[in-house]
This record gives structure tokens, C-alpha cells and sequence, in this order.
């Protein structure tokens, strides 16, 4: 109305320690009355977030009411359930609602089926290599928590990707043992509209191989580079480079033969065998570079 005037006035305060975060806000109006509303939210962890509860109250010239709800986002599903009173200050009437929601959702990309919350947008489907299948895998780690997790009900989906913009998905295996691979910490989609992508993640090696290089007089060959190639050709060549000491490192490989090159293009290839079965730490010892 042209005549009317209104004045809203809030207030937003954040508690500290993540405690949570109240609001109020009054509103006045020459022809509606004076109405104000206080409300109280818990904040959520890391996406995806957990239990949030909010309580609220309201008033204005006809009616006193209040609301509270609660809702959890999970890995594999979202939940909610709110309720609503209204009375009358007349006593005339009150009301009371209540709903319930419950969302899930299954995504489909490259042979993969994923158990998921909605999907709202672009998603990737986050699968593990059968050798890490015993141990979750944890995408895109946050403090305190994760958006999806690979575990035992299914691989991990990223359910709310923007299209067309690059996005980079992180992984973590905390319970990873030694000497097997998770492959790359990170990796860049671009996905298109509503489009599914599927990440496989966790390398087919079991084994953490260590040792150290020397000239036939004893010293150390230091800072030297070179491959770790299987002799049957099934993996692609490993890079290695020995540090001060000569010693050199090798995660994820798989029991066999492999030979040894370095980068020099001079010294002969070196023989290394991990026996079949082995998992874990393998030692070659100290080897002699002719």
C-alpha cells in the first residue's frame, strides 16, 4: 500500500567454539503491526554435515507460535523432520503441523552403480581397486570429516558438482598399510551438464620396496635417477631416485621380477625379485652397480 511504512530491523550473532548461530528479527508496520521472530540453528561439521537443529519462535498482533526442526546429511541419504504450532491470541484457533522428509539417491557412471544422497548436479563416482577393498577410502577430506566415503556399502559419490567449471577430488586412505598405493591424492574433472564421471582409486601393488645403491668401493650412489620396470611388462615403469645416502624407495608394487634401470644410460640394469605372497616391507639390501 502507498500509504503503509515498514521497518525491519535483525540481528545475526555466531557463538563462539561452534556452538552455533542465533538470529532476530523485528518488523513494524502502521498497518500490519509489530511481529518479531528469534531463531537458534547448531551449526553442521563438514560437509556433509551431520545433525543441524533449529528452534525458532514468532509473534505478531493475531497469533504466538514456535517451530524446531532437525536434520541430518549423511554419506548415503539426507533426513529431516520440523514441526510448527500457531495459537490464536484470542484463543480462537491453533495449529500444528509436522513433516517428515527423507532423501537418497543411486548414481550410475562408467559400469558403477553408487549409493548416494541426492544428486543435485554433475556427480563422480569414486570406485577402489579390489586390492584396498578392505579399507575405506575417504573423498575430498575436510577437518574433522569428508563430503563422500568409499567403504563397505559402496563406492563414494560426489553428488552436487557444478558443470562445466574444473573441480579437483582429493582422496585419503587412513587405514591404508604399508606398501600399498592409493595412485594420485588428486585428481581434475570437468564434468558436462548433469553428467556422471567415475574414479577408480588404489593401485594394484602390495608391496613398499626399499634399499639403497653403492659402487663396487662401498660409497653410496647419491641423488641418482632411474626406473623400476616389471620384466613382464604388465605395469608401467616406476620412477626412483636415491637420496645423500644412495637409499631409495618404492611404494605399490607387485610381487615378480623387475629390473632396475638408472637414468645414465651406462651402468647395467639390476635384477630385483619380491617373492610371490609378500606384502608389506621388502628389503633388497645394498646393491652393487657395475
Amino acid at each position: 500500500s502507498p500509504d503503509e511504512v515498514r521497518v525491519l530491523l535483525g540481528v545475526r550473532v555466531t557463538l563462539p567454539e561452534g556452538h552455533g548461530t542465533v538470529f532476530a528479527t523485528a518488523r513494524t508496520s502502521n498497518v500490519e503491526g509489530t511481529s518479531s521472530e528469534a531463531a537458534y540453528t547448531t551449526q553442521g561439521g563438514p560437509p556433509p554435515g551431520g545433525i543441524v537443529t533449529t528452534v525458532s519462535v514468532q509473534e505478531n498482533p493475531g497469533s504466538v507460535g514456535g517451530s524446531g526442526s532437525v536434520s541430518y546429511s549423511g554419506n548415503r541419504l539426507t533426513s529431516s523432520v520440523s514441526t510448527t504450532t500457531a495459537v490464536d491470541r484470542a484463543g480462537a484457533w491453533a495449529t500444528q503441523t509436522t513433516a517428515l522428509e527423507v532423501g537418497t539417491g543411486v548414481a550410475f557412471a562408467g559400469g558403477v552403480v553408487g549409493w548416494s544422497r541426492p544428486v543435485t548436479g554433475s556427480f563422480v563416482v569414486v570406485a577402489k581397486n579390489p586390492t584396498i577393498a578392505a579399507h575405506d577410502v575417504e573423498v575430498n577430506p575436510a577437518l574433522g570429516g569428508y563430503a563422500a566415503r568409499a567403504d563397505g556399502f559402496g563406492p563414494a559419490v560426489l553428488p552436487n558438482l557444478e558443470a562445466y567449471r574444473v573441480s579437483t577430488v582429493g582422496v585419503r586412505a587412513p587405514t591404508l598399510p604399508m606398501g600399498y598405493s592409493l595412485g594420485p591424492e588428486s585428481h581434475v574433472v570437468l564434468p558436462a551438464y548433469k553428467s556422471g564421471t567415475l574414479l577408480r582409486v588404489g593401485d594394484e601393488g602390495t608391496v613398499f620396496l626399499r634399499g639403497s645403491l653403492q659402487h663396487a668401493d662401498g660409497k653410496p650412489l647419491a641423488f641418482a635417477t632411474g626406473e623400476v620396470t616389471p620384466v613382464d611388462g604388465a605395469a608401467a615403469p616406476v620412477v626412483l631416485m636415491t637420496n645423500r645416502a644412495g637409499r631409495f624407495s618404492v611404494m605399490g608394487l607387485r610381487p615378480g621380477r623387475y629390473q632396475l634401470r638408472l637414468s645414465d644410460g651406462l651402468s647395467e640394469p639390476l635384477v630385483i625379485e619380491i617373492p610371490e605372497g609378500t606384502a608389506g616391507l621388502h628389503s633388497t639390501g645394498a646393491l652393487v652397480v657395475e
